[in-house]
């Protein structure tokens, strides 16, 4: 639009316009190793709800909706990793000059994030090393899971520079 001439201001973006751009023009252009992961969150949870509303027409109030709902679930990190996922996408539309304000900037997560209190005890990490070996072709990916502590993703998205 730009480029012909016109102003992103005065295009009145729906939701689901905005998202396809933030996905071919930042998530992909830029590869980030998180890609999959955001899209997934702002697919699954503002995409269906927020799809034809106007961007500029969208308020906090509907984001809230949205994690209080899957706060209501007994989902609190699902609900901050959806808000992050949408404030981040939000606040690129308003660099790309698609929306002047961002309705979540201000706001904190919709929940307090609390560390995992249970650990495996040494028989479960053994039963789960027993098992992975029925797990073909996935068997090293678990293993190196329990060695490293990583997450999944950070595992899967490595590269074998970073080994040694």
């Amino acid at each position: 639009m730009i480029l012909q001439g016109g102003d992103p201001a005065t295009e009145n973006l729906r939701f689901a316009e905005a998202l396809e751009r933030y996905e071919r023009l930042y998530v992909r252009a830029k590869r980030l190793r998180s890609a999959e992961s955001l899209l997934s969150y702002l697919n699954r949870h503002f995409k269906d709800r927020l799809g034809t509303a106007r961007l500029k027409e969208i308020r906090a109030r509907d984001i809230d909706r949205i994690t209080d709902g899957l706060l209501k679930e007994g989902k609190p990190s699902e609900a901050n990793h959806a808000f992050a996922a949408i404030r981040g996408m939000l606040r690129w539309c308003r660099d790309r000059g698609y929306i002047k304000d961002v309705p979540t900037d201000g706001k904190s997560k919709p929940a307090e994030a609390h560390a995992r209190e249970r650990v495996l005890r040494a028989d479960e990490l053994a039963a789960v090393w027993r098992a992975s070996s029925r797990l073909m072709p996935f068997d090293m990916l678990a293993r190196l899971l329990l060695l490293t502590g990583c997450r999944r993703s950070e595992i899967a998205e490595s590269r074998w520079a970073e080994y040694d």
